[in-house]
């Protein structure tokens, strides 16, 4: 992590931002793609299972309506209701054919194809029973339609209904199967989504207390030796230990620690009689190190000036005299003695 950590803070941030941003696409991805997967499974429910019962139901309900037109057909005495009942048989015979072929284009499986084909025959010699009824019927051979209508359709026609019912059971019991499994999957998606923004919002704080605490923690050291360095104690130190703008800050705040120490070792051995030292003035506007040499510079012709007066009063030479107006202040007293 020591790339990190060297980072500038704008960098750190930025990139910080790019990982929450990441995380929060990453959601919605998987929100998406769990959306897109329960969608699908809505849509088999409704493609395979919805429109197989409302084909299959509109089937039987198109094939009763067959069966009460064939009776009433032969119970009627008006002509018009006879050929009223006719041309319903007719219609609700193509209506039941279109609802089965409906059906059968939406077989997907063995088992549902298996189902259709056993019941279709069955359907097939309804119908054609059905249609020689009414033909018998529109020739006026009443008694032969009865017959066929009455007898020999009604066993036909029973297993019509039966493999109809059969076809309903199986998408209803098949939808029930599918809308179970579609909670299930709606459930894991959930348990996904929890999981996946709960793990998002714990990388999003542990990333941001750790970019915070990469940019606190050496302000706070900083802080602790700044307030050592007002109270006088020059025995401290800083380290840097990256390369972004605190650290810059720290290696800073180390060399002006150096430089202080350099002063005040400087101003030590100024106070104890050791002149020789050498003042490095590190620019023209280091004023302090200006001060402390121009100090030593001073103190230095102060000393000078006494020690030629004293040879000249050693000598008898009273005529000796301090330059005086080279010194300010307590200096200059002292010179002109």
């Amino acid at each position: 992590m020591k790339w990190f950590y060297n980072l500038k803070i704008s960098a750190k941030l930025i990139t910080g931002f790019i990982i929450v941003a990441l995380i929060a696409a990453l959601v919605g991805v998987v929100a998406i793609s769990n959306l897109n997967e329960i969608s699908k499974s809505d849509a088999a429910l409704y493609e395979e299972n919805t429109l197989g019962i409302d084909y299959a139901g509109k089937a039987a309900t198109f094939f009763q309506r067959i069966r009460y037109n064939a009776v009433k057909l032969l119970i009627v005495n008006d002509t018009e209701d006879f050929n009223q009942a006719i041309n319903n048989i007719e219609t609700y015979i193509s209506d039941t054919e279109k609802y089965l072929l409906l059906y059968e284009e939406g077989i997907i499986n063995s088992e549902d194809e298996a189902n259709f084909a056993k019941m279709k025959p069955h359907w097939e010699a309804y119908k054609a029973l059905i249609q020689n009824a009414v033909r018998l019927a529109q020739n006026g051979e009443m008694e032969e339609a009865s017959y066929i209508i009455v007898y020999e359709a009604q066993g036909v026609g029973g297993d019509v209904r039966e493999g109809i019912d059969v076809l309903v059971n199986y998408n209803s019991e098949g939808g029930k199967a599918r809308a179970a499994a579609n909670k299930v999957l709606a459930d894991k998606a959930n348990l996904i989504m929890v999981v996946t923004i709960a793990i998002g919002v714990l990388i999003a704080l542990l990333l941001g207390i750790f970019i915070a605490r990469s940019i606190s923690r050496p302000v706070r050291e900083m802080v602790a030796v700044a307030g050592r360095l007002a109270e006088g104690d020059i025995n401290v130190n800083v380290e840097a230990t990256t390369k972004d703008e605190v650290g810059e800050l720290m290696a800073a705040f180390q060399v002006m620690i150096e430089n202080i120490r350099e002063q005040a070792k400087a101003a030590e051995r100024i106070a104890n009689g050791d002149l020789s030292v050498d003042i490095d003035v590190r620019s023209e506007v280091d004023v302090l190190n200006k001060r402390l040499s121009e100090m030593t510079n001073v103190i230095r012709g102060v000393i000078d000036e006494i020690i030629s007066l004293a040879n000249g009063a050693v000598k008898g030479d009273m005529s000796v005299r301090g330059q005086v107006d080279k010194y300010v202040g307590d200096y200059g007293r002292i010179v002109a003695g």
